[in-house]
């Protein structure tokens, strides 16, 4: 079943290897876990006429399984508090690859599209900045939209 690949992959997954991991990252320097999501998997969005204004509107399976990991490292980022890890979901936006590149969608939203390339450097330089033991809460910066990042500056 589609949802269910979809859950493997976005939800799952990543639980997976950040539960098969913890430990290493808890007796780390950095103590940081990182999960790349999606606004799709926002339920404030999925509540908007956004979506149908955008022209995406019919990725059901893709955004449960996003709403899915937000909550899952949502969870994590409250559980990992008590050990000092910083738990965080990155939202880049919609990149362009070759899948997005045949999602139905209006001029607009093409014209918002991020190149891989950009991706990758602002993700590092987000990580790399962010503080371990520093309170709570959001960690923004002009890119990322975080929904949590526990300890981060």
């Amino acid at each position: 079943m589609l949802l269910q690949r979809f859950i493997d992959v976005n939800v799952a997954g990543p639980l997976r290897v950040s539960e098969a991991f913890y430990d290493n990252v808890a007796a780390s320097k950095q103590k940081k876990i990182v999960a790349v999501s999606s606004a799709a998997g926002s339920l404030t969005i999925a509540a908007s006429d956004f979506r149908q204004k955008s022209g995406i509107s019919t990725r059901y399976w893709y955004d449960i399984s996003k709403a899915g990991l937000n909550m899952g490292f949502i969870a994590m980022s409250k559980d990992a508090a008590d050990d000092g890890v910083s738990v965080a979901v990155y939202q880049p936006g919609l990149v362009r690859v070759a899948r997005t590149e045949q999602y139905p969608m209006t001029d607009a939203m093409r014209s918002m599209m991020v190149e891989v390339a950009e991706v990758e450097p602002k993700l590092y330089l987000s990580l790399h900045d962010a503080k371990e033991g520093e309170g709570g809460g959001r960690h923004d910066d002009s890119f990322f939209r975080v929904l949590t990042c526990r300890n981060c500056g």
